[in-house]
């Protein structure tokens, strides 16, 4: 991580990139399918988003796990 930016905060600018229109209020236990917009497209997007991030393939596994946005936190920070 750069600087200051929170592994959550990294995670909101990624879920603004590919959300369409204004960034909800997003915390750790809120669920994705929950966030105003939030779709399978939407879902697709942030996937191809991580693994080019990651630099590798998410495993089925793994993307089952991603249900809130702290889920995704924990894959970008490696937890």
């Amino acid at each position: 991580m750069v600087g200051s930016v929170s592994s959550l905060d990294h995670v909101r600018g990624l879920i603004a990139g590919i959300l369409p229109g204004p960034l909800p209020e997003l915390n750790a236990d809120t669920p994705l399918e929950t966030v105003p917009g939030w779709d399978s497209i939407v879902m697709v997007r942030l996937v191809i988003l991580l693994e080019e991030q990651l630099g590798q393939q998410l495993d089925d596994a793994k993307l089952e796990q991603i249900e809130k946005v702290g889920d995704i936190e924990k894959l970008v920070s490696g937890s």
